[in-house]
């Protein structure tokens, strides 16, 4: 392309000026040497060029800018994301087509702010990177919220950084992407990740950041500037468990929606209330003046679970709760949480419906129980445990007719009381592996009773752990098949409370047993809530008195009038009738009395091993037996 006509004209004049000029001037009015002459004008000739090629590259500049805007529009018309040029005033002069996605129009956003646009609390964030981009920093991305049309918030992430335009210089080009639904996203794995699904209640990771905020604020409290009190209360649900196996896990879930309900109706809104796992929950107390108010708020939580039965799946069902409470303070700052659930384990223990606040023992306790379990492991998995067997005998021909069997342990050569070991088993699971070991170990000890001519039962106790276990009634075929006890031989002795409460997940496996022969025995009999009223419901072949009844025969007529009852009532329905912890004469004879033909207890016999099983059975049983050192029986947590 050539220079305009006027253009070069007007640089050939003046080649040709200079030409004349420089002649005249070298020959003092006369033109120059004609070498001279002829070297002006190439100069001047090149100047010429010179001028030809800037006003020509300027030209080409021109028309490479127009085309790159020219592409830079198409471009960002066909882009989804949304394109904004600005001026440093943040004044929009070109908006992309993309904009329709948030209802405006191209047209519409040209001319006005940037401001109107993002949302207020965004906008100091945004200036900062308008100020960063202008002085030429690399573009940094920024999340803001922009209004759409219809005055909803959208969430963005944008880029700013300098447009660079010839005819338009200083401008901002804005690039911005709906993140929206990432956000949104974002937002419910958050909500996810710190709440309870079940409930809608902060969850156990919730309330283990909100206490460690607590306590690091009150750690860096001044010592002189008063503060609330910091505590932690901690609810169990007491019987909860028996819930999910009679009426099915659904209904546990309504319950426990029900409970979460109310405890967050009765906690100040400043505090939270946190679903800690299962049937347990958690409140951090943050505004409380004192703490006493942290312990009656307890209180008063354990009145609200047990105050009016919750209504389930047609129901009413009727729960306490055990509450264990801790204060932040001392040493205890930093350990609040699980101190809590130290004092909730310490109330269960004592029997649950209670409230307990934390004392320094009670961790010590805990660690005894975990260092007992880890030993008991060890003893079940290396088969230390040892059997022994209580007679039961028959009173009208004095014959040993069957036994019941009973784990022993030793720990360090020191016998390890029942109750201890098997409370730890029970909250700990091994139970159920102890439990298959004892009835392997006992239905091999009475086939072989059998084979060599003594025709004794065994019984073996079984909590409702056991009872529920995945596989528990082929467990029970699988160790008389194996070990060839013909399943007459075997009586499940099932708790009372254990047989009303489970009713529903283990009446499926019981049934099972019972058709193949197996006998059911209620054990503790007259201390649950079923009682007489349950007797005709319920297919059990032995009912076993609770030793508490026997033991007050001859001093207390009422016990002595529902012993009688008790026995009665089973010969009515023809159930076999045993009474247990028999300790004196007096009671036996009451006993015989009233008709009762069947028992066992420490005037007949303690706790022995199966040779001494098998040498009283040979000789039988005189009625005269010393009573030995009373051992309590040691299956089930019961006995």
């Amino acid at each position: 392309a050539g220079l305009p006509g006027a253009t070069l004209a007007a640089a050939l004049a003046a080649a040709v000026a200079a030409l004349v000029t420089i002649g005249w001037a070298l020959d003092g009015g006369s033109f120059a040497e004609p070498a001279v002459v002829v070297c002006a004008g190439l100069a001047a000739l090149a100047l010429v060029a010179r001028t030809a090629d800037l006003l020509r590259d300027g030209r080409i500049a021109a028309m490479i800018s127009q085309e790159s805007q020219h592409r830079f529009r198409e471009l960002a018309d066909r882009t989804s994301d949304v394109v904004l040029i600005c001026d440093r005033d943040g004044i929009i002069r070109y908006a992309s087509p993309a904009v329709g996605e948030y209802g405006y129009t191209s047209a519409e956003l040209e001319g006005r702010s940037l401001s109107e646009l993002v949302h207020p609390e965004d906008r100091a964030a945004g200036a900062r990177t308008v100020r960063a981009a202008t002085a030429g920093r690399h573009p940094d991305r920024f999340p803001c919220r922009v209004r759409s049309a219809d005055g909803t918030w959208r969430h963005v992430e944008s880029t700013v950084s300098r447009y660079r335009e010839v005819n338009t210089p200083g401008q901002l080009l804005i690039t911005a992407r709906d993140v929206s639904d990432q956000v949104a996203l974002r937002r419910q794995v958050t909500y996810l990740t710190y709440h309870d699904g079940l409930t809608g209640l902060p969850n156990r990771a919730y309330v283990e950041d909100r206490a460690k905020d607590a306590i690091d604020r009150a750690a860096a409290a001044e010592p002189d500037r008063p503060s609330a009190q910091i505590g932690a209360v901690f609810i169990d649900l007491d019987g909860f468990t028996g819930v999910n196996d009679s009426i099915g896990h659904g209904a546990g879930d309504l319950l426990l929606a029900q409970a979460a309900r109310r405890l967050r109706a009765a906690v100040p809104s400043g505090d939270t209330v946190a679903r800690w796992g299962g049937d347990e929950f958690a409140i951090l107390v943050e505004s409380a003046a004192s703490a006493p108010e942290i312990v009656d708020l307890a209180e008063r939580l354990a009145g609200i679970i047990a105050a009016e039965p919750f209504r389930v799946a047609d129901r009413e069902i009727s729960l306490t709760a055990s509450i264990g409470v801790a204060l932040a303070g001392g040493r205890a700052l930093g350990h609040l949480l699980r101190n809590a659930d130290v004092a909730m384990s310490r109330a269960k223990d004592l029997g649950g419906g209670r409230v307990e606040v934390f004392a320094a023992h009670m961790h010590a306790d805990v660690m005894r129980r975990l260092e007992m379990a880890s030993d008991l492991r060890a003893a079940v998995t290396a088969g230390k445990l040892e059997l022994q067997y209580q007679p039961v005998v028959d009173f009208s021909t004095s014959q040993v007719i069957g036994v019941e069997a009973l784990v022993r342990w030793s720990r360090g050569g020191q016998p390890v009381p029942p109750a201890e070991f098997l409370g730890v088993a029970e909250d700990s699971g091994l139970v159920v592996p102890l439990g298959e070991q004892v009835l392997r170990e006992a239905c091999a000890q009475a086939a072989a009773w059998r084979g060599a001519g003594l025709e004794i039962g065994v019984s073996v106790n079984f909590s409702l752990r056991q009872l529920t276990a995945a596989g528990f009634a082929a467990s029970v075929l699988t160790a008389l098949d194996e070990t060839g006890l013909p399943p007459g031989a075997l009586t499940l002795e099932v708790a009372e409370r254990v047989l009303i409460d489970g009713a529903g997940p283990m009446a499926d496996g019981l049934a099972e047993l019972r058709r193949h022969g197996v006998r059911l025995a209620i054990d503790d009999f007259g201390t649950g809530y079923a009682s007489l009223a349950y007797l005709k419901q319920l297919s059990v072949d032995v009912i076993k008195i609770d030793p508490s009844f026997v033991t007050g025969l001859g001093d207390d007529a009422t016990l002595a009038m529902l012993t009688r009852t008790i026995i009665q009532v089973g010969h009515d329905l023809g159930i076999e009738v045993v009474a247990e912890g028999i300790e004196r004469p007096e009671h036996l004879d009451l006993l015989r009395e009233m008709g009762c033909g069947l028992g066992q207890g420490y005037l007949i016999a303690k706790p022995m091993d199966a040779a001494g099983i098998e040498a009283l059975v040979r000789s039988g049983w005189q009625g005269t037996t010393v009573p030995g050192e009373a051992t309590a029986p040691v299956v089930a947590p019961a006995k």
